[in-house]
Order: structure tokens, then sequence, then C-alpha cells
């Protein structure tokens, strides 16, 4: 049904790209698919994963189209398996959607940004992607209010 039997009723799965499908950094009681609301050093809110992982989108893609191959491996995506991932306080639900990827996936949006993870972020809390300019584009991380969030 798409529920792990640890999760809370009514979460959902989804997950990050290349990462590996354990809790060892979720917190005890937290479905993996939540999205979460962190806050930068410099007091800025931004979406995250349950586990921590901040989570990024790159400017003007719309539809998942701008980052395939190479790029996947730098900004893994956010995958839903079955259905919608649930959202934390401070999070606006209608914000939350996905959309079809060219492998058949669905990755899952917020405000019609596609939702990243950077690899080179070292942990929990880590946003060095915020602000990266690669060759796929200006990488921000996204607040709660679907709005990119200020470089540190």
């Amino acid at each position: 049904d798409g529920r792990r039997p640890d999760a809370a009723p009514g979460s959902t799965v989804a997950r990050i790209a290349g990462e590996p499908a354990g809790d060892a950094h979720r917190p005890a009681g937290m479905a993996s698919s939540s999205l979460a609301v962190a806050t930068t050093e410099a007091g800025g809110e931004y979406l995250a994963t349950s586990a921590g992982s901040a989570l990024y989108y790159v400017e003007g893609d719309t539809d998942g189209s701008t980052c395939t191959g190479d790029c996947t491996r730098a900004w893994p995506p956010m995958l839903v398996e079955d259905t919608m991932p649930s959202a934390s306080a401070g999070l606006q639900a209608g914000m939350i959607g996905t959309i079809p990827r060219g492998d058949g996936g669905r990755q899952v949006s917020y405000n019609g940004h596609p939702l990243y993870r950077y690899a080179g972020d070292t942990g929990a809390g880590a946003t060095t992607g915020n602000g990266v300019q690669d060759q796929w584009g200006q990488w921000r991380l996204i607040g709660p209010d679907g709005a990119p969030v200020a470089g540190e």
C-alpha cells in the first residue's frame, strides 16, 4: 500500500535516488518520506528530507529535463515510489506535487520546482549546494514559501 511498516499512518514512500533505503539518519517515529523545514546557520528556512538532507532546485527547470544523466550523480532527484510524500508543519501541502521523469519515475516537486539533493553535502544540515552554478544551471535551496533561499 506504499506505507513502510514503521511509518506513521497516512505517510507515503519517497526516496532520494542513490540514497540507501535504510533509516539510519531518520529520527525515531518520523516517516522517511516526510518533507521538513530546516534552518540555515543564518536563520533562513529551507526544505529538507526527514533525514535532514537539504533539497534544492535548479533555476528555470519545471519538468526535470535539465538534470538527467551525469547531473543526477551530483544532484540526485527526490523520487516517489508510490504516492505523495507527507509535509510537516510550516509547509504548504498545495505546493507539493510530482513531475514525470524521462526514465519513467516520478519526482517530488515543490511550488513547481523538481527537488534534488546535493552529493557534495556532507550530512544532515549541510547546505553547500545553495548558490552553486554548474553546467546544468544555478542551484538554490527552496523555502517553505516556494521561493529561493538567499545565500549565506
